[in-house]
């Protein structure tokens, strides 16, 4: 760039020009790669900003957090604390304090933790047109973090924007969120150096993604009140992705932009996800994202199907998914999503033995199943025989069957149907029958602990799902 500079000014020239035909107000900040141009737009009149803090015991994290927001170069903002049953004599003196100032006001949420409840309480109570939702364990970095989220979210079309978090070292936590990613939905350039452009460069310049993280999250207050809030089905987790997913629906684009930096202690206030109710709770809201979006998490617009799903560096993927027009292949539907953190539990069958049940199909999800694949392995002695399924309701079900080995243990059995075919098309649960047959010994079929409305409905473990995968043709 620096042998021919006339070719950055008349691509600034260009990029200058497109932006005044569309009347659009932006000064643009040349990057350090080159003829790369991030347009810093113009916050329209000065509309009052809510940016909403939840915080429990973290006196610590909470003063730091407000009073970074004492660097912010705008000011026509108010800020609500949500005091979400806090104990600590130290916090507690200095909600009373902060309650004093001007533009702060202490909401108590006499509730338990509910991050999707708790947020649907108090953003009805803000006085701004805009809302932003902030995490207590958040610093700011950049003055003009709020101006740049305020001016993107006032132009046309858009629905939430994020902005980009460091971890306390100066790596990427977030810098846009991917669905997919990880079974659900991921932030992609996670642990990338804080300075770096990232694939394409997308890590600086503005994006559109199709979700931002809630740690730092804006919209105008009527779009979160006609997309209803957060879904009460998402407790803790995916709540903003679903959130996101909403206004998408509504024919809205979300915006990520790295000009809005702060430093993100990432789930420091939620201790480790250990505890076995906490992992039940995560995997209910795994599936209930599964169920609500299926379909369109592996397939988002803002990522190139070559790349994997495994990892958050946008490297490659293999096999690709991009599917070739003139050869189709089968899908992948796993149900449901797991992580290998999430405990599991084994169904015995014996021989001879048949259990029934049904599978939650996500929403909108259509095709025809090619194979089913269980997740099996041995128990009291090598497994064999067949295992014999029959997959939807009489008198459509069709019987699907594989021969089980001593090798297969803790993999996934391959069935194929033994005649006909079994199409879905927008059912919500899929009734089973699994049997063993010709076998000496029993077989193990793993599931993971849900509960009844996300289980299986088998007879004495309502609340299991096992693990199955379905191969779907379009």
């Amino acid at each position: 760039m620096e042998a021919k500079p006339y070719a950055v000014q008349a691509a600034e020239r260009a990029v200058a020009e497109a932006l005044a035909r569309r009347r659009e107000s932006a000064r643009l900040e040349i990057l350090p790669q080159g003829a790369l141009f991030l347009p810093h737009f113009a916050v329209h009149g000065e509309p009052l900003v809510s940016i909403v803090v939840p915080t429990r015991d973290g006196v610590r994290w909470l003063r730091r957090c407000l009073e970074s927001l004492e660097r912010t170069d705008y000011a026509h903002r108010e800020v609500l604390v949500i005091d979400n049953q806090s104990s600590d004599p130290e916090t507690l003196d200095y909600l009373r304090e902060i309650g004093r100032h001007p533009g702060v006001r202490v909401l108590s949420y006499p509730y338990p933790f509910d991050f999707a409840a708790m947020h649907n309480w108090a953003v009805p109570q803000a006085e701004g047109e805009f809302v932003c939702l902030l995490n207590d364990d958040t610093e700011v970095r950049t003055p003009g973090w709020l101006r740049e989220m305020l001016a993107l979210a006032q132009r046309p079309g858009i629905g939430a924007v994020g902005a980009k978090l460091l971890y306390p070292g100066g790596t990427v936590q977030h810098a846009g969120v991917v669905l997919g990613i990880g079974g659900i939905a991921g932030h992609v350039h996670r642990y990338f150096p804080g300075d770096s452009c990232g694939y394409f460069c997308r890590a600086n310049l503005i994006e559109n993604y199709s979700a931002v993280t809630g740690a730092c999250l804006l919209l105008k207050k009527s779009l979160w009140l006609a997309a209803g809030g957060l879904s009460p089905s998402l407790a803790v987790a995916y709540n903003d992705v679903d959130l996101c997913l909403r206004l998408r629906e509504m024919g809205l684009r979300n915006a990520w932009t790295p000009a809005a930096v702060l430093i993100h202690h990432e789930s420091r206030s939620r201790g480790p996800e250990t505890d076995p109710e906490k992992q039940r709770r995560f995997g209910v809201e795994r599936a209930y994202m599964q169920w609500r979006w299926g379909p369109l998490l592996g397939a988002d617009p803002a990522y190139n199907p070559n790349l994997t799903l495994n990892n958050e560096d946008f490297s490659l993927g293999w096999p690709p998914r991009a599917q070739a027009p003139w050869k189709p292949s089968a899908s992948a539907v796993v149900l449901p999503f797991w992580s290998k953190e999430a405990p599991q539990e084994a169904v015995h069958l014996e021989p001879g033995q048949a259990i029934q049940g049904s599978f939650r199909v996500p929403r909108h999800l259509s095709g025809q199943v090619d194979r089913v694949s269980l997740l099996v392995g041995n128990h009291g002695g090598r497994s064999d025989g067949v295992l014999r399924m029959d997959l939807g309701s009489d008198p459509h079900a069709v019987v699907f069957s594989g021969e089980l080995a001593g090798s297969v243990d803790n993999a996934y059995l391959e069935m194929k149907a033994v005649e006909g075919a079994l199409r879905i098309d927008a059912v919500d649960r899929l009734a089973f029958s699994l049997r063993l047959e010709n076998a000496t010994h029993p077989v193990a079929l793993w599931a993971i602990p849900l509960d009844e409305a996300w289980g299986n409905g088998i007879a004495g473990r309502e609340d299991l799902a096992l693990r199955v995968e379905f191969d779907l043709l379009a």
